[in-house]
């Protein structure tokens, strides 16, 4: 090798054997060949660094360069570079790329034009990659002389660019600084946006190629092992100083990318795919934004790959941000129907009764069916099953006639939360599915969210209000890329707005060709008039087959057993057919029914108890709730009513039913909150959770005569997860602790309907009138309690704990207010402990200047909003609290502007907010003014607001001061916090006065307007009371202000609206 640059290898072919196999020569010419390969990896670089390469040896047979006609080089084979020399050119001029920074703060121009060369960068790599010229084995060709050579010439244009980075017209050339001078010419606190981002070629898979050795490149170290060969990188970091001169740079490489590109062309499909692998769908979408802007009028591939993946995240994002977890809620917590129980209602063949076949509608017809029947007739159990059946996606598959169809449901739930029982709720649903089925319309029905979250990260961009909402009926009815879809209306009685416009919302949903809808409902007379003459069934006068099936089912073995010990077989099925009649087409009656009479044969009932039984239940639902709770033992019944008013009081609020471990921990203290035990101290571990919920659904079972049941789910809302498992989507999957992630709700939602009128608590078993120990109210309270300090200690984020802990303590509150106070002994400690609990708001960055307080002034500022004077006495008598501010805002200002009862009801206020009280004060606010300024509260305390410092008479002015409109209730707690203030004697007020004189005049204004009532007259005198309050004070001149001026304009505009 010192005299010839090869290493020739002859003969391979007679290693094969001694008598040259023809068979084994291929065999043994690969072995050779790879043996003479790894031989070569261990030549040392020494021996070879002075050796003279191919085109610099002189040989008689290899032909020399000649000048061409133009006079350029005419290169012949001598001159023409080795794949691996273009291999080592390549490594190293893409090293030579500068390092490009942004200035703080950049336009998006400037981010865009950053990206669009990383793009060159990765159009570069996805070249070299393509032809293989880093990783081998290379395309074909390159064994081509000419096209080796275009290469050089085109990496030798790359060269010539970069090289000016190490010139100084680098800058004047193409618009960039050197970052070291770029900072020496501006302030030093941040001058460069070095933030963490994705880059397109630094995050390229391919870039990792560039750092893989030649293992033909190998030498020796010092000590005789190997070391990768490695080019010297010489790295410049610049600055992007000007978009105009840096788009000749840009120009300049896409040339080179597009010559390069021009020798050995690819096809469009593996242009895509190589782009796919480049791009990582995961990218923030803002950064996947500048990559696709980066690409318009470069890269089309890039543009179509970039633009997939944010369409795609666009669509996550906003079906995330439509769904809530309560949407599937009602519908997962329906039993499937008892066996073959209601499988009629898909088949084809006829039953004797007369009814509209809803196998044919499904198949062919379009429009509205109606399911309608009695409460507890199996009306949400036939929906379920018609929603999840397969068959009625066949049925729908020849109305849709070869084209796409699907289903959608919304399972209207009077005892959920609100959305389950508005039209909003329904019609946010029915969007959530269209949506899911086909994401590609989230552009053309709600551009406005769309262009809110395409392109951007996070979750804060808002969903259709209602308005927008019932907007789209008609662009989703007539949109002519959706597909057919039956839509499945469960329980439209329990619909919570005006059932008119329910009914007209659903009749124009169903008028297009690709909407039909079935919906269910209690024969109530609004709806039978709307719907009666559209195919239809009454299903309690169906169902008589199914109500047998299910009683032999249930009874069967111990039916059977009971008649062979009686020899009675006849009069078994004579009970059964008794049962039967009586049930009415009622599924539910039945069940309760074949409760009664499991319990007569468990107490070895004769035949003529049995039936006495069945005879004594009486055939109406409400009149069959009294009698089962007449039956509860009476030991047990000042228990079951106890227990059954705080589920009602609880249900009616928050819907959805009420976590078990809630309940079981107010059941530990029998709901006795004057018995609650230490907040601080008591943290019960896990099991004992779980004990606790077993111990409570016994006693449920034995106290409230089946009236309520614990209800499991492997899907729950996260709300009613206490065990601090991961959760997802916001859901949780249940796990061992089953009981602690349970709900205790009403077997049927009739029971609830039957507790909710006030004559069944006049019933004899459930009147709690007399019961001066127990307040269900302040029960409902400390239930809420448990459930915000067990929420509290669960192991997630403290901003997740501040907006779970919120709804919890805001239940608290809510039922403080409506708890009886006099005396306050069951409500109080409730409220006093509520202070520790109140830590979970510490350390949030979404609350007011009033978090940083100890617990106990948060308390006090909340007694003060609420009117809860006694709260404010007990914390003044036995916990040393003072009524001045110490930090945050004065006690006088709380009264009057309700900062924190605002922040726990919507889990965000402005401090400015005018008096609108989230809860019914206990009392009205001027008595709780009166008494704090009693106390020696004064109204001249100063404090810090938004930067200034003010006084809550200053505020209070300033609200008086604000030209709006308000009711004129809201006008009469304004006249009389204002009499008070003017009453009190310890203050200055002139300073203010002028605008509480406006004030008063723009009420009388306002008065003007109004029709006479015995409202306005009260707040008339009222006015004339606080200008004779007035009258003792200095006033400035009477002078129209701009505020009545503007307070004039408001009420002339009003009038003509």
């Amino acid at each position: 090798m010192d005299d010839f640059p090869c290493l020739v290898i002859r003969g391979i072919c007679d290693y094969a054997d001694s008598h040259k196999n023809k068979a084994w020569q291929p065999y043994a010419a690969a072995a050779a060949a790879a043996y003479s390969k790894e031989l070569l990896n261990f030549i040392p670089e020494s021996k070879v660094k002075d050796t003279p390469s191919v085109i610099e040896t002189p040989t008689p047979d290899l032909k020399q360069s000649s000048p061409g006609a133009h006079g350029e080089t005419s290169y012949t084979e001598t001159t023409v570079p080795s794949v691996l020399a273009l291999a080592e050119t390549f490594r190293s001029y893409f090293d030579s790329f500068p390092v490009l920074f942004l200035p703080q703060d950049p336009p998006r121009q400037l981010k865009v034009a950053k990206e669009r060369f990383e793009l060159e960068k990765t159009l570069l790599l996805q070249w070299a990659a393509r032809i293989c010229l880093l990783s081998g084995p290379y395309t074909a060709k390159l064994e081509d002389l000419d096209v080796r050579k275009a290469i050089e010439r085109s990496l030798g244009d790359l060269h010539s660019i970069l090289h000016q980075g190490q010139d100084s017209d680098f800058e004047e050339l193409y618009g960039l600084v050197r970052l070291q001078d770029f900072r020496s010419t501006i302030e030093e606190e941040q001058p460069v946006n070095q933030q963490t981002t994705p880059s397109l070629s630094t995050n390229s898979r391919r870039l990792k190629t560039l750092e893989i050795p030649f293992r033909r490149n190998r030498g020796d170290r010092t000590d005789g092992t190997r070391k990768p060969f490695s080019l010297p990188r010489k790295i410049s970091n610049w600055v992007i100083d000007s978009i105009v001169t840096f788009e000749v740079l840009l120009q300049d490489l896409a040339e080179v990318v597009d010559k390069l590109d021009s020798i050995i062309p690819a096809s469009q499909g593996t242009k895509l795919r190589m782009t796919a692998e480049d791009v990582n769908p995961n990218w923030p979408a803002e950064f996947l934004a500048l990559v696709h802007d980066a690409a318009l009028e470069r890269s089309s591939a890039f543009v179509q790959i970039t633009g997939a993946h944010l369409e795609e995240n666009c669509h996550k994002k906003i079906l995330r941000r439509i769904k809530s977890p309560e949407m599937t809620m009602r519908k997962d917590a329906i039993s499937p129907q008892f066996e073959q129980t209601l499988s009629w209602a898909l088949s084809t063949r006829r039953l004797r009764q007369k009814w509209d076949s809803l196998a044919d509608w499904l198949q062919s017809s379009s429009g509205i069916y109606w399911l309608s029947g009695k409460a507890g007739s199996g009306k949400s159990t036939l929906m379920k099953l018609l929603c999840d059946h397969d068959a009625t996606l066949d049925y729908l598959s020849a109305w849709a006639n070869g084209g796409g169809c699907a289903t959608a449901h919304f399972f209207i739930w009077k005892l959920g939360v609100r959305e389950q029982t508005t039209l909003y709720g329904l019609f946010r649903s029915v969007l959530y599915q269209i949506l899911a089925l086909d994401p590609s319309l989230c552009q053309d029905l709600i551009p406005k969210m769309w262009k809110e979250a395409y392109g951007h990260d996070g979750m804060d961009f808002s969903i259709p209000t209602p308005a927008e909402i019932f907007g789209l009926s008609d662009a989703i009815r007539d949109h002519p890329r959706l597909v057919k879809i039956c839509l499945f209306i469960d329980g439209l009685d329990e619909f919570s707005g005006d059932t008119a416009e329910g009914i007209a919302f659903i009749k124009q949903l169903a008028s297009g060709p690709n909407i039909k809808i079935v919906v269910s409902s209690r024969p109530e007379p609004a709806l039978v008039s709307a719907f009666k003459r559209f195919p239809n069934m009454r299903l309690e006068n169906l169902t008589r087959p199914d109500i047998a099936l299910y009683i032999e089912g249930v009874l069967r073995v111990p039916l059977s057993d009971f008649a062979a010990e009686t020899s009675d077989e006849e009069g078994t099925e004579a009970l059964v057919s008794e049962m039967v009649d009586k049930a009415s087409g009622v599924f539910l009656w039945v069940v309760l029914a074949c409760r009664s009479l499991l319990d007569g044969l468990i107490a070895y009932d004769s035949p003529s108890e049995l039936r006495k039984r069945i005879d004594e239940l009486p055939p109406k639902l409400e009149d069959l709730f009294r009698d089962m709770l007449m039956r509860v033992d009476q030991r047990y019944q000042v228990q079951a009513a106890r227990i059954l008013k705080i589920c009602e009081i609880y249900t009616a609020g928050n819907g959805l039913g009420i976590p078990t471990i809630g309940l079981a921990q107010l059941d530990r203290h029998g709901l006795d909150t004057g018995r609650m035990p230490d907040v601080l101290k008591d943290n019960p571990t896990q099991r004992e959770m779980e004990l606790n919920c077993e111990r409570l659904e016994g006693r449920l079972r034995s106290r409230c005569g089946g009236l309520l049941e614990v209800h499991r789910s492997h899907r729950l809302p996260e709300r009613f997860c206490f065990c601090g498992q991961i959760s997802f989507g916001g859901l949780h999957t249940c796990h061992e602790a089953y009981n602690v992630d349970s709900v205790v709700v009403f077997m049927h939602r009739s029971v609830f309907d039957f507790l909710d009128r006030d004559e069944t608590w006049e019933i004899d078993c459930l009147r709690l009138d007399d019961d001066d120990a127990f307040d269900p109210h302040a029960a409902v309270a400390c239930l809420s309690l448990h459930l915000a300090r067990f929420r509290r200690n669960l192991p997630q984020s403290a901003e997740k704990t501040l907006r779970q802990s919120a709804e919890h303590i805001r239940n608290v509150w809510t039922q403080a207010t409506l708890a009886s106070w006099k005396p306050p002994g069951q409500i109080l400690p409730v409220v006093m402990a509520l202070q520790y609990v109140l830590h979970a708001f510490e350390h949030s960055e979404k609350v007011g200047s009033w978090a940083s307080l100890p617990p106990a002034q948060i308390l006090l500022r909340l007694g003060a909003e609420s009117g809860m004077i006694e709260v404010i006495e007990e914390l003044r008598q036995k916990s040393s609290v003072g009524l001045v501010a110490e930090g945050g805002y004065p006690l006088l200002y709380h009264a009057t502007v309700p900062l924190i009862s605002l922040f726990i009801l919507s889990d965000s206020f402005d401090e400015r907010s005018i008096i609108s009280p989230p809860f019914p004060p206990v009392i009205s606010p001027h008595y709780t003014v009166q008494w704090l300024l009693s106390l020696g509260c004064s109204p001249n305390e100063q404090f810090l607001l938004e930067n200034a410092l003010t006084t809550p008479w200053e505020q209070w002015t300033q609200t008086l001061g604000e030209p709006r409109v308000f009711r004129l209730e809201q006008l009469q707690v304004f006249a009389n916090i204002t009499a008070v203030y003017l009453e009190a004697t310890n203050f200055e007020l002139a300073n203010h006065l002028e605008v509480v004189k406006c004030w008063v005049d723009r009420c009388l204004l306002y008065c003007s307007t109004c029709a006479q009532s015995s409202m306005k007259m009260a707040f008339e005198a009222q006015l004339r009371d606080i200008q004779g309050l007035m009258q003792r004070r200095t006033l400035p001149t009477n002078k129209t202000t701009s505020a009545n001026k503007i307070w004039t304009l408001l009420l002339s505009l009003g009038s003509r609206a």
